[in-house]
């Protein structure tokens, strides 16, 4: 099935989950060095669109395709948030050309354990559901090499933000990348 050495479940967030993946983007954001030379006020900003109202807002787009979160049961045996995906299409989401992964953040404490593989999966296959031809996600840093390893071409280069830094361009930030796969229907995988 996956890497992961615990039981993994994915399913669409419901409304209990989005204070517990707004804690798992805070965790992240906290440590992620592509943010470290933000202003408090960027910071307080980023965070403030990724509280669990903000979480909960972002899964219930119009636009959305679908949203995923995925769950681990732990050492204690409690099941926790390890990822957290939003695939987002233009047009109806009934068909579309190209979708685009919005949210994709796995918990920096489940890194390399397979689950941003499940989650990538599950946002593929969304896509295809939909028709969708191509899917296209914003990266930087180290998940550049990922989204390569996994299909994914570089087609866009920016400094500029999206989201709540869409505004802002630094010229000292890590290049963001847009990529870009292929979904080709013999690539469909049931692995989630």
């Amino acid at each position: 099935m996956n890497k992961a050495s615990v039981k993994t479940t994915i399913e669409q967030p419901k409304e209990s989950d989005y204070s517990e993946i707004s804690e798992m983007l805070f965790d992240n954001f906290d440590y992620a060095q592509n943010y470290a030379g933000l202003t408090d006020v960027q910071r307080n900003t980023y965070k403030a669109a990724n509280t669990a109202e903000g979480v909960r807002e972002t899964c219930q787009n119009p636009d959305n395709i679908d949203s995923f979160v995925v769950k681990v049961v732990n050492e204690e045996g409690q099941e926790v948030v390890a990822g957290y995906a939003v695939v987002r299409g233009e047009g109806p989401a009934t068909s579309v050309e190209t979708a685009e992964i919005r949210r994709f953040h796995v918990g920096r404490k489940m890194a390399r354990k397979g689950i941003g593989q499940y989650l990538l999966n599950a946002a593929e296959q969304s896509a295809r559901n939909v028709g969708a031809q191509y899917v296209e996600v914003l990266s930087s840093g180290e998940s550049n090499t990922w989204f390569e390893k996994n299909g994914y071409i570089c087609v866009e280069t920016a400094k500029t933000r999206r989201g709540v830094f869409s505004n802002v361009l630094d010229l000292d930030a890590p290049d963001y990348h847009k990529m870009r796969k292929h979904l080709k229907e013999e690539e469909a995988s049931d692995e989630y």
